[in-house]
């Protein structure tokens, strides 16, 4: 068992993307916390400026301008999850127990010659 936020980039209702249906886009819906909102936004900046910064470096390593990538990122669609496992119970299975189910499933079927 988990919980967990979701978060894109914060649009408003009347963004062109938004008003044509583009999946995945519009506004955050906070939670009611104090002190929340304010570094979960710096946390999600700070990762998308260094996903910037790495597009750059990316570039520079192919011999490119710095903006080969980065002048397609105009409006990107950005996604963080935040996860938090609260307290389990004993013999519940453990925190990813469902994860190591799906994976071992995964290798089953690989070494069926699937």
């Amino acid at each position: 068992m988990k919980d967990s936020f979701d978060l894109g980039v914060d649009l408003p209702l009347d963004h062109p993307d938004l008003v044509g249906g583009l999946p995945l886009h519009g506004p955050n819906q906070w939670p009611d916390l104090e002190g929340f909102r304010a570094p979960v936004e710096a946390y999600f900046r700070a990762v998308r400026d260094c996903g910037l910064r790495l597009l750059t470096l990316f570039a520079r390593s192919l011999a490119v301008s710095d903006d080969f990538f980065t002048r397609h990122y105009d409006n990107p669609t950005i996604l963080m999850r935040m996860l938090h496992y609260p307290p389990q119970s004993p013999g519940a299975g453990g925190v990813h127990s469902k994860l190591r189910r799906i994976r071992q499933s995964a290798v089953v079927s690989a070494g069926r010659g699937r």
